[in-house]
């Protein structure tokens, strides 16, 4: 009696673990044969890195790219969170009103991505400033705008206006840029940059944007020479 009891109890168990043994071996299987999930960068935050140069074709994690940063009107320096401040990208793109300024440090580097704003002859006009933070040099600008006209106040987008603002060291004493217009000095700088030809006002609109963009970074600047 006592043997066949054992026996049920035996037989019990093995049909009580076959189910779960095949349930476990199945999501086995099936986690090894979902793919991984491909990381979504925004619009945004993808002509940031394509501006810095990094590749984008690749599955990557945007924290092990980016550190973002915002600077206010006093200059603090306080660390945020990457949505927070591609929002104040487009906020700034918006002509809306920002209290604080976006930066993007990439990481690894000496190397840091600032947004600048101004008002342009028809709207907002804006720009993507590449620097060595530690140097403070301006090593690449991309400009855009919101609506300037095509062939006059649209050619700020044009790589031989931007490349005059390459490799300049930014100043926080002097205006770091300064205008020249059909030979003409219409505002003085340390680098004194051609303006547009039949677009007076949209290139003196992005000198007096990059000169004051630049020194609402000042504390930002000062703070990581600090370091």
């Amino acid at each position: 009696m006592r043997t066949i009891v054992l026996c049920i109890i035996f037989c019990t168990l093995i049909f009580s673990c076959k189910p779960q043994s095949e349930s476990n071996t199945q999501d086995v299987s099936k986690s090894q044969a979902e793919p991984q999930k491909e990381v979504q960068i925004s619009p945004i935050l993808k002509d940031i890195l394509e501006f810095a140069e990094i590749n984008t074709k690749q599955n990557v994690d945007i924290n092990n790219l980016l550190i973002t940063k915002a600077v206010d009107s006093s200059g603090n320096t306080t660390p945020i969170h990457i949505e927070e401040a591609v929002q104040l990208y487009k906020d700034i793109t918006k002509s809306k009103q920002v209290d604080r300024l976006p930066v993007f440090e990439i990481l690894n580097t000496d190397k840091a991505i600032l947004i600048v704003t101004g008002k342009g002859y028809m709207d907002v006009i804006w720009a993507k400033i590449m620097v060595d933070r530690l140097k403070k040099k301006i090593l690449k600008v991309a400009f855009d705008h919101k609506g300037e006209s095509e062939g006059y106040g649209a050619s700020i987008t044009l790589g031989s206006f931007e490349n005059q603002f390459q490799d300049t060291d930014i100043s926080f004493i002097n205006p770091t840029f300064g205008l020249l217009q059909g030979g003409k000095n219409i505002s003085k700088g340390n680098q004194q940059i051609d303006g547009i030809s039949g677009a007076t006002i949209t290139s003196l609109a992005t000198i007096e944007m990059m000169n004051t963009g630049l020194q609402q970074y000042a504390g930002y600047f000062r703070k990581t020479s600090n370091r």
